[in-house]
């Protein structure tokens, strides 16, 4: 009954702004409050049925986004891009506050040397794969330059995420932590291989592999130095960190977007700082926790208004196709990768789950192709369709992943 109402209410309340939209001048807040009240509804409506809420942003960003209802126009989008860029700071400060070095230290040079093996195995698994399926399909796609980074997107997935589900999920095992900290590692390290192949293949390209290396170098810099600096106002002044938080996150994402940063590396240092070099990572974890759901509401929403839906629709075969083939790339080299590491079975079993999803960055990289080569437009529309297939699915299979880990362990501790 209670299902039946809410999703009443929610059709009551899409109707009456789309009235409002067309028939009256409203300004743009009010579409920006009624489509987050309707994601908040839909969110909590479908949790209980056991459906991430972060994936009930997703849909309902798709539904009310430029591509379908066109509620959330792309003129509200680019109003909310730097409020998304501070919601990613925070789920980056988020995620660094859950690395611990004192502790976990081996465990993170284990999942490490997992990561950069699964990378390798994945890279010598997709390049003949997607050359051949090109190939046979589609013979002006199978160049050098289109399988590189292919394979590179193949490989990414999404940190933010990650952090969400687990946040969400409240899991802290050896299967959130293998999956989070892959997806960190993966995050930097595809960004510089990118832009590496960019500097080869693309002729015209502003992007220079020595110019990132410096941006990325300074974005550490500027993470550690965050990270010092609160953990000084917590220890001296701790006179309302939520507010002095706030306005960290928001005054470093200005900066970090004008001079070309990488805002998710700089919290993510921060965060790392805080909680190994201070007694104020659990704290600062709690203080988050009090609206880190309005903070997963504005970048998901506005993640799933972003996908292009007509596109998704126009290559659906060829992108299940090519979402299916990527899982079990990624199954076979999670398997292959864990040779001589020695992390539990089951965990690595169930980590090519918690790697389906792509947000943020593979998008940056289909936009990056599409504005640098002949072939990029037409290529970006399928990377697209895969990317936000990846995002749909991806959050789901996380959670049931985490959940099947829970019931195997639990079995095997009695």
């Amino acid at each position: 009954m209670k299902i039946i109402k809410n999703i009443s209410l929610t059709i009551a309340l899409i109707i009456i702004t789309i009235y409002l939209t067309k028939n009256y001048n409203v300004h743009y807040t009010l579409n920006i409050g009624v489509s987050f009240l309707i994601s908040l509804i839909v969110a909590e409506t479908f949790y209980e049925l056991g459906f991430p809420r972060l994936s009930s942003f997703l849909l309902i960003g798709i539904l009310l986004g430029p591509f379908v209802l066109n509620v959330f126009d792309n003129f509200i989008l680019n109003k909310l891009k730097f409020l998304d860029n501070v919601a990613l700071g925070m789920i980056a400060l988020v995620a660094g506050c859950e690395i611990n070095f004192n502790r976990d230290f081996k465990c993170f040079l284990r999942y490490g040397k997992f990561t950069i093996n699964q990378v390798i195995i994945m890279s010598i698994l997709t390049i003949p794969t997607i050359y051949l399926l090109f190939y046979i399909e589609t013979p002006t796609y199978a160049k050098l330059s289109i399988v590189l980074f292919t394979t590179i997107i193949f490989n990414a997935t999404s940190p933010s995420t990650t952090v969400a589900i687990i946040k969400e999920t409240k899991s802290n095992n050896e299967l959130s932590n293998l999956v989070l900290t892959s997806a960190i590692i993966k995050d930097i390290t595809l960004i510089l291989a990118f832009t590496f192949c960019l500097s080869i293949f693309a002729k015209s390209s502003q992007h220079s592999i020595y110019a990132l290396i410096f941006h990325e170098a300074l974005s550490i810099l500027t993470g550690i130095i965050i990270g010092f600096f609160i953990n000084q106002y917590f220890k001296y002044i701790k006179y309302n960190t939520g507010t002095f938080i706030f306005l960290i996150l928001t005054m470093t994402s200005f900066l970090a977007d004008k001079l070309h940063l990488n805002n998710l590396l700089i919290f993510l240092i921060a965060g790392i700082v805080i909680n190994n070099f201070s007694n104020f990572g659990k704290m600062l974890n709690e203080l988050m926790e009090q609206n880190f759901e309005l903070i997963l509401l504005i970048f998901f929403f506005s993640a799933g208004a972003s996908i292009n839906i007509k596109a998704l629709q126009n290559m659906l075969f060829v992108a299940v196709v090519f979402v299916l083939l990527r899982f079990f790339l990624l199954y076979l080299s999670s398997l292959a990768a864990n040779k001589f590491i020695g992390i539990e079975k089951q965990a690595v079993k169930l980590s090519s789950f918690g790697f389906i999803s792509q947000a943020g960055v593979s998008l940056g990289f289909a936009k990056i192709l599409a504005e640098n080569f002949a072939w990029g437009k037409d290529m970006s529309t399928l990377l697209f369709a895969i990317i936000g297939l990846n995002q749909i699915i991806g959050p789901i299979l996380f959670k049931y992943s985490l959940s099947l880990y829970n019931r195997h362990y639990n079995k095997s501790s009695l």
